[in-house]
């Protein structure tokens, strides 16, 4: 009789401690379930703002270039670094 109301409270307190398991895994489940979708979210927000970026950089690019033109187009000399040495080819 005693064996056996031992082996209950040692089956009954097994039972309790897999319960709390059960609860802590689904925690921490929910929890990695959380993070994964938040570095989902992340990415996607990096890759826009990148994205973005880029076009900004290429915006400014096609300024730069337009200014160049304009400026060359204006004083033709000023595009012209006069410190730099043609290429002579030597056969």
């Amino acid at each position: 009789m005693i064996i056996i109301k031992q082996y209950k409270s040692c089956i009954s307190s097994l039972e309790e401690a897999l319960l709390i398991k059960d609860k802590e895994i689904s925690k921490l489940s929910s929890t990695v379930f959380q993070v994964k979708n938040n570095i989902k979210d992340l990415k996607k927000s990096a890759e826009c703002r990148y994205r973005e970026l880029e076009d900004i950089i290429f915006v400014e690019y096609l300024k730069i270039i337009a200014l160049e033109d304009q400026i060359i187009s204006f004083a033709p000399y000023k595009g012209v670094d006069g410190t730099i040495e043609p290429n002579k080819c030597v056969y």
